[in-house]
């Protein structure tokens, strides 16, 4: 790092080994990750989020603190970005869902529908209690709307191998 906290970064970081008790490390990870806004990429910055997230998960003014970064985060992310965080959040990502959806998002403005879906339904799945959730099941409404249907076609499961497979 080279940035202007890039010092205050290192130094941080050396004193949350040594003393990770302290009624200070929450607050200072909250900095770090406030520097890390202008300093940072969008995928480093949601991945220190989501450590300190993770971290100290019942630090209220950590968590509002992360919270309140996490739509410019989200917003100056990639596609990229966003799958490369998707594939390699822990499980237990605070911040996983909220990625998911604009990542969904973003491929529906694209006209990758297909991705969107799929996206949206790994959302659902992994965090159907969520928020988050939610908005997606409306997107996935809202996408799956338009595939056209025929209603009087019956179909029929073949299998093409294995002891049922000469029938």
């Amino acid at each position: 790092d080279t940035g202007p906290g890039a010092e205050m970064d290192s130094r941080i970081k050396g004193l949350e080994n040594p003393q990770p008790e302290s009624p200070w490390m929450a607050p200072m990870v909250l900095l770090r990750v406030q520097t890390a806004l202008s300093d940072e990429g969008s995928l480093p910055l949601l991945n220190r989020i989501n450590a300190a997230m993770m971290k100290f998960p019942r630090d209220e003014g950590l968590i509002a603190g992360c919270n309140s970064i996490i739509p410019k985060a989200l917003a100056a992310a990639t596609g990229s970005d966003l799958d490369t965080f998707a594939a390699s959040a822990p499980v237990g990502s605070p911040v996983l869902a909220s990625a998911m959806l604009t990542l969904g998002k973003l491929r529906r403005s694209k006209g990758e529908n297909e991705d969107s879906i799929r996206v949206l339904r790994r959302l659902t799945t992994e965090f159907p209690d969520s928020s988050q959730s939610r908005e997606a099941f409306q997107l996935l409404r809202e996408l799956t709307k338009d595939f056209p249907v025929e209603p009087r076609i019956i179909g029929a499961i073949l299998p093409g191998a294995g002891r049922y497979s000469s029938y």
